[in-house]
C-alpha cells in the first residue's frame, strides 16, 4: 500500500509550509520514497 503523510502549518497573511512523505507499506515494514532533509532552513 502507498500512503502520503503531509503535515503542514499555515500562518494567515504570512506563509505556509508542508513537509510531504510518500511511503510504501508492506508486511515487513515501510520504505520512504522522499529522501530530502527536513531540517529548518531560515532564509
Amino acid at each position: 500500500m502507498v500512503i502520503t503523510d503531509e503535515p503542514g502549518i499555515y500562518l494567515p497573511d504570512k506563509f505556509g509550509v508542508r513537509i510531504e512523505d510518500m511511503l510504501s507499506v508492506t508486511e515487513n515494514g515501510y520504505r520512504n520514497f522522499v529522501s530530502l532533509p527536513k531540517e529548518l532552513i531560515i532564509i
